[in-house]
C-alpha cells in the first residue's frame, strides 16, 4: 500500500484499508462476516461476524507506527463500554441475535517494515 498522509481523508482511507485487511484475515480463519461499518444511532461497529457459534463484535485498531502507542491502547474502558452498548443495540435491532452468545474481539494491525501484521484477540473484553 502506498504511504498515506495524515489528513482526515487519508485517515479514513487508512481505516478502510485496515478494516478490509481485518475482514479478509477473519474470513480466512473461519469467521462469517455479517456486516462491516454497521452504523447505529450511537455509533458504528467495525465488523459483526459469526465464529464458532458466537456472534462476534470486532473492533479494528491499526497503527502505522508506535509513535502514539499500540493499537490495543486505543481500546480503553470508555471505548469498551460504548462497544458493549452498540452490541446491545445491534441485538435489539436484529431479534434473531437477541439471545445469542456473543463476544468482543479486538483486531490489532501494526506495520512491520513493509508488511502488515494482524493479531486477533478473542474475547478481548466483556460486559
Amino acid at each position: 500500500m502506498a504511504e498515506i498522509g495524515t489528513g482526515k481523508d487519508d485517515r479514513k482511507a487508512f481505516g478502510q484499508f485496515a478494516e478490509g485487511l481485518a475482514a479478509d484475515y477473519l474470513v480466512k480463519r473461519g469467521y462469517t462476516i455479517l456486516g462491516r461499518n454497521v452504523r447505529l444511532r450511537m455509533g458504528e461497529l467495525d465488523i459483526v461476524a459469526l465464529h464458532q457459534g458466537e456472534l462476534v463484535f470486532c473492533e479494528v485498531k491499526a497503527r502505522r507506527s508506535d509513535l502514539f502507542g499500540s493499537p490495543a491502547d486505543a481500546i480503553d474502558y470508555r471505548k469498551q463500554h460504548k462497544l458493549s452498548m452498540l452490541a446491545e443495540c445491534y441485538q435489539q435491532i436484529h431479534p434473531q441475535w437477541r439471545n445469542h452468545a456473543c463476544r468482543f474481539d479486538a483486531i490489532l494491525i501494526t506495520r512491520q517494515g513493509s508488511s502488515w501484521q494482524v493479531e486477533v484477540v478473542q474475547n478481548a473484553f466483556g460486559f
